[in-house]
């Protein structure tokens, strides 16, 4: 099978302090060839990673490079909690919000490779909310960003929730139970949400009217929604991150 070399541009404020070069496993064993020799490095607005792919063609070996490294960054965002949007074009226009760059050390790319692999192979519902939390802080567009951060949620309670008498009936239940079993009864919960038992219902409300085609495109809806949007980042990268330890 062909090898082909895969260029990705990673868009964030975040650099390395020299070039890194180290060799992966992307795959189960029954995958063969199954690592990839990756290079990374710094360009303007963020770091360029180069990977090796095995493909027949080049559009495989570019489909296959972004799941790879997508993943990656998807634990490396969670892990490190700042935007990261991937692209194949090294000339995309990139808006800098600040002036302050977080530097990436080669251990944290590792683990977050080692991170993937883990979670693709045994827990890939759950790396699929990472996913959703990277689409929901790099989004621009509040309506898709606090629905991804709703679904980095959802999706984790929907698979994993205590099975209950009340999750029977749904995904707002599955979300409480959830919420009870890392943080307790809703007056332990953490502090942006402490005590407020209507928290859940009014966020489902507010997915539901964004996913169903039924919220308003005006200036007070949309204002609603990214007064939500702190909070509710807040919420899912805590929950996230506890959630991980009872599955490793």
């Amino acid at each position: 099978m062909t090898i082909w070399e895969v260029e990705l541009f990673l868009y964030g404020m975040i650099k390395v302090k020299e070039s890194m070069s180290l060799r992966q496993q992307k795959g189960r064993e029954e995958l063969n060839p199954f690592f990839s020799d990756i290079e990374i490095k710094n360009f303007n607005d963020g770091v360029v990673i180069k990977s090796t792919a095995y493909a027949p063609n080049r559009s495989l070996a570019n489909s296959a490079a972004l799941i790879f490294i997508g993943q990656m960054v998807d634990c490396l965002v969670v892990e490190i909690n700042e935007p990261i949007s991937i692209s194949n074009d090294g000339r995309r226009y990139f808006s800098r919000n600040n002036n302050v760059k977080r530097y990436i050390e080669l251990q944290e790319f590792i683990s977050a490779f080692e991170e993937a692999l883990f979670l693709n192979q045994h827990h890939p519902t759950f790396l699929k909310a990472y996913g959703w939390y990277r689409k929901g802080i790099t989004s621009e567009d509040a309506f898709d960003s606090f629905l991804a951060l709703w679904n980095s949620i959802e999706i984790v309670t929907s698979k994993y929730h205590p099975r209950t008498e009340r999750t029977v009936n749904g995904s707002k239940s599955q979300i409480w139970e959830s919420f009870k079993s890392v943080w307790g009864e809703c007056q332990d919960w953490p502090l942006m949400i402490n005590g407020n038992d209507q928290w859940i219902d009014q966020n489902y409300l507010v997915r539901n009217n964004i996913a169903h085609g039924l919220a308003n495109v005006n200036v007070e809806e949309i204002d609603d929604v990214i007064s939500r949007l702190v909070i509710i980042k807040m919420v899912s990268i805590m929950f996230l991150k506890v959630w991980k330890h009872k599955l490793v």
